[in-house]
């Protein structure tokens, strides 16, 4: 398991997927046998579809999660 903490704008959700799916796509890499990467964030997701419907914390609304990270991953999106 690893862990990484990073500074970032949470103002833009593109960017911020864009750099998740980098960092997503970094640790795939390093460990080969990595079967799956599990993303959180504070605000109401539809698991099925990978959606976050509203984030206050974040001020984000519908809004894509898992599409930037699973084009740049080969393992299972959660």
């Amino acid at each position: 398991m690893e862990e990484q903490t990073s500074r970032v704008d949470t103002g833009n959700p593109k960017k911020l997927l864009d750099e998740v799916a980098n960092l997503c796509g970094e640790l795939a890499q390093k460990h080969s046998q990595l079967l799956g990467i599990g993303l959180g964030f504070p605000s109401i997701v539809d698991p099925d579809r990978g959606w976050l419907h509203l984030s206050t914390h974040l001020g984000w609304q519908d809004v894509n999660l898992l599409t930037p990270v699973r084009q740049k991953m080969g393992v299972r999106c959660a």
